[in-house]
Parts: structure tokens; sequence; C-alpha cells
């Protein structure tokens, strides 16, 4: 039998101990790898499955959402993002007010605006504001309108134009309909504008929980090539589908490293619309900072997109029935298309002129039918008759 010291026996018990405490040491980091591993695994699960819907609501929004509604427009202008950020629109000292119609049915789209204020719109060497706007397209063809006050000249012959919409029709629409913040241009742009700049770099999205119903994209990528973008999309995750609750965008400039722009808008409120979540109310504040010398640093815009009576009522085929005045003349549409009202679906390739022609061809766009042409003749002839009459009852007067 074997007797060792009490030093021995330490020692042993020392030596036994040591790969036991390897193990152990190994066990903990390899916990810890994997706690973080799972935890990344879980974020990026989390942001891909999110990006997913927020995508899926996208399309389907693009496509088939329907909504009619009136709406107003108003903007206001401030000098520090603090102002802009406290800034009730209200009534008074407004830099924009538009009041007009929004109409969606599917891929169709229209907006006519029969209010129309700008400031500085009146300014000498402005272009002439219309005091009726249409822009309506169908996905396939693009017809914009403008009318003008009585007396007022334009630089072209023509008010209004049709035109193809080519094989990017969200581009084409998002520029067309860009006149003043709306569900398309916020729907649209969640992740890149498809009518501006935007080049945003999809891979490096990051995902982050602000509460258990909150989460927030954020990505980066560039603007033109003097800018670096960051946007950051702000999501609830507690509902069936995502509801977007504010865009912000920040522009930096690459020299200098200083955000030169930024601007953050804001679904107020969301509506349903024949089974689809559809914005009612967007609130946008978006700035021109670090203006260089000067009295103000800054410039700060807020607007208002408001539309109370939206989903009030389904949108009907007679939203999208184009009503041409006699003086109106079409850039594009042929002269053999005579009708003055019709839905843009019955225009063809064939009602589509690729040349604009010149000043002596617009004479020959007449919208007036036959028919109306008759009335008119037989009420020249009929006031001619009456005049005829009423000098020969004179002369017979006069002799009797």
């Amino acid at each position: 039998m074997l007797y060792f010291t009490a030093e021995q026996n330490i020692n042993r018990r020392k030596t036994a101990m040591r790969p036991n405490a390897c193990r152990l040491f190994i066990c903990l980091c390899l916990a810890s790898f994997l706690a973080v591993s799972g935890t990344a695994f879980s974020a990026d699960s989390a942001k891909d499955e999110l990006i997913e819907k927020i995508k899926t609501f996208q399309e389907d929004w693009t496509r088939n959402a329907s909504f009619t509604g009136t709406f107003t427009f108003k903007s206001k202008q401030f000098f520090s993002e603090e102002e802009a950020a406290a800034a009730e629109i209200g009534e008074n000292d407004l830099w924009t007010h538009m009041a007009g119609r929004l109409s969606k049915k599917e891929g169709k789209y229209r907006m006519q605006l029969h209010e129309l204020f700008q400031q500085g719109a009146d300014a000498p060497n402005s272009p002439p504001s219309p005091e009726f706007y249409d822009r309506i397209t169908n996905g396939t063809f693009f017809i914009g309108l403008s009318r003008y006050k009585k007396g007022v000249k334009t630089d072209s012959p023509f008010n209004g134009s049709l035109s193809l919409m080519g094989d990017e029709p969200a581009t084409s629409i998002g520029r067309a309909f860009k006149i003043c913040q709306n569900p398309w241009t916020f729907i649209t742009q969640i992740f890149k504008d498809p009518s501006g700049e935007e080049d945003l770099d999809e891979s490096s999205i990051e995902y982050s929980d602000i509460d258990k119903e909150r989460a927030k994209l954020t990505a980066t990528g560039k603007y033109g090539e003097k800018r670096r973008l960051v946007k950051e999309i702000t999501v609830r995750t507690d509902l069936p589908e995502p509801e977007i609750e504010q865009i912000t965008v920040l522009l930096y400039d690459n020299e200098t490293d200083q955000i030169e722009y930024k601007r953050i808008q804001k679904v107020v409120e969301w509506k349903i619309s024949d089974g689809r979540k559809v914005p009612a109310e967007i609130r946008s504040e978006y700035g021109h900072l670090n203006l260089g010398p000067g009295p103000f640093k800054e410039m700060w815009f807020v607007s208002e997109w408001k539309c109370d009576d939206i989903g009030d009522r389904p949108v009907e085929e007679t939203d999208f029935i184009i009503k041409l005045d006699r003086k109106d003349r079409i850039a594009h549409l042929s002269s053999t298309f005579k009708k003055r009202k019709f839905n843009i679906d019955e225009l063809t390739e064939d009602d589509y002129n690729p040349y604009v022609g010149d000043y002596a061809d617009i004479p020959n766009q007449e919208f007036s039918s036959g028919k109306t042409f008759l009335i008119r003749l037989g009420l020249l002839v009929a006031g001619s008759a009456l005049v005829v009459f009423g000098i020969l009852r004179f002369y017979k007067e006069r002799k009797g």
C-alpha cells in the first residue's frame, strides 16, 4: 500500500483538476460562442422575415390597393429642426396649399388638383401655375392635363400630353405624382425611391428591436455621386402585416461628412379601404442643413397630407373618366381620336402619336362631334333667320 504526504496529495489533486478546468473553460467559451451566434442568427432571421413581409405588403398594395378621397396638402417653412418638430401647420403663412381628389384602383392612379397655391409662384419670370391639374395613368398610358386662368399664356400650344409608361411604370408614376407627398410616394419609397437618385445597398440593412411592438431597419447607400445615404425605417411588428410608422432619410456630404439633408416622414393615421391599409394622414419634416454663410444655417419645411374621407366609399370607374374641354389640346393624342369623354382604359396604341406636330396641326385635334357641329350650325341659321325676320318686320311697320 502506498502512502503519500499531505503536500503530495495536494499536488495530485491539482494535477487531476487541470484537465477538468480546461474542459470547463472550453465549455464556457463554446456556450458563449453559441449564445452570440444564436442571437446573431435570430436577428438575421427576424430581419429577413420583416423585409420579406414589407416587400410583400408593398407589392400587394401597389398592385391591388383601391381607394378614393378628397385631400389637402399644406406646408410651412421654418429655420430650425426644433421649430419644425414642434410645428402645427394651421392655415396661416402657408408655403404651399393644395386640395383635390386622389383615386387608385389596382393599377390605375389619378390625382386631380382644383386648388394650387405656392408662395412665390406669382413672381416675375415664374412659369404660370395652373388652376386645374389632372394626372392619370393605368400603367400603360399616362395623361397630364393642366388648365390655366383665362388670359394666361404659356410657352406651349398644348395644355396636356399623352405618353407611354414604358417598362418601369413605378418610376414614371413616382415622378408624375411627386408634386406632393401622398400614399403612393410613401409606400413605394420604403426601401428605395423608384423616381429618385437613391441607391440603397440592401445587403447593408441592419435590424434592431425598439420594444416589443416595434423594430428598426437601418440601411446605407449613396445618393448621386457626392452624397452618402442613411435610411431608417420604423415598423410596427406586433400586427398581422407590417405597419410603417416612420421613414427617416439622412444625406451626408462625402467630403465633409456633414449632414446636408434630413427628411422624416410619419404616417399619423392609417385607414382601411377595400380591405387594405391606406395612409390617411402623412406628416413630413425635411430640412437643408449646414447651408454655410448667411443669416440661416438651416431651412426646414413641414408638410401635412390629409384625406379624411379615404375609404368611405369604394372607388368606381367613373373616378377615371376624362372630360376634355373644347379648348384642350393634348400632345401625342392622335387627331383621329374624337371622344371628349372617355375612360383611360379605352385608349389603344393607335391613339398614341409619337410626333407632337406643330402649331398648324393643332386645329385638326377637334374633340367636338359631328352632332355638336350640326347643333351649332342650326343655332346659327336660326339666329340669322330671326335677325332677317326682325328687319323685315321693322320695315313693314314703318310702311304701314
